[in-house]
């Protein structure tokens, strides 16, 4: 890698290109082009009726509306016994639930021109729905839906374990996210900030379907779970909705799961 690095690191042959904006007779000028009323600096912090918090954001400019609920965790919340639990989980939330089916779901997505997915990141794990205004209120319910009661399939889960290990095998193909993944092992050590958010194939091998039910059980905890809708919504229609739909996290809530703090 150094010998490489040394042959083609030469900053002496770089080239800079540098970008700028075409200027202006009169700086007035352009400032009459923007139309777009000025959003919100600050969003709104808004405490639910079940305990969880909503942060609304304002921005009326593009007919669209980004949702996200995020949970406390992510990969700290792994250990040796379970690393790639968490990629797992979100990549497997979505695909089904109680109320909507798999196909229901991928085709009301798909012709709505929506994106439903989950992502696992160092401190949170987080499910999002990115989808045009007239359809928020339609789609909401499927994205809270499939976060509360997820319906996960060991079809699904056996194929996902298949994706993985072959990206596991792959590590090394890519030299720089190899290096990566070695610098978070030796950098951080035992700490989860330098496990693999892939995991490591003898781990997975062991994750069964029964335990990433147990693992979305631990994301329903009402005092870690911030809702985040960003766009152009009604606030008031948003917080009635918001309410009625995430009521059953409150209910279904057991505090004895949650006594061991994060690393």
């Amino acid at each position: 890698i150094i010998s490489v690095a040394n042959k083609y690191l030469d900053f002496s042959r770089a080239v800079y290109t540098i970008l700028k904006p075409k200027s202006e007779e009169n700086p007035n000028n352009a400032a009459k082009l923007l139309k777009v009323k000025p959003i919100n600096t600050v969003p709104k912090i808004i405490n639910l009726k079940n305990g969880d918090r909503l942060l609304l954001y304002e921005d009326k400019s593009l007919p669209q509306v980004y949702t996200k609920i995020f949970t406390l965790g992510g990969i700290r919340a792994e250990n040796t016994t379970d690393n790639g639990i968490g990629n797992l989980f979100t990549d497997l939330i979505g695909k089904g639930s109680k109320k909507y089916s798999k196909d229901h779901i991928q085709k009301i997505i798909e012709d709505n021109g929506a994106d439903l997915y989950g992502t696992l990141g160092n401190n949170t794990a987080y499910f999002s729905l990115d989808c045009l205004s007239d359809d928020f209120y339609s789609l909401f319910p499927i994205l809270t839906d499939s976060f509360i009661n997820p319906n996960f399939s060991q079809a699904d889960l056996d194929e996902l374990k298949r994706k993985t290990y072959q990206w596991i095998k792959q590590r090394k193909d890519d030299w720089f996210g190899y290096c990566n993944y070695e610098f978070k092992k030796s950098f951080f050590e035992n700490h989860p900030y330098g496990f693999s958010k892939l995991g490591e194939t003898e781990v997975i091998e062991q994750i069964s379907l029964s335990d990433i039910y147990k693992y979305h059980s631990k994301q329903l905890n009402p005092n870690s779970i911030i809702v985040s809708i960003f766009g152009n919504f009604d606030e008031k229609k948003t917080i009635e909705m918001v309410n009625k739909e995430l009521i059953d996290i409150a209910l279904d809530f057991k505090p004895s799961e949650f006594k061991k703090a994060l690393p």
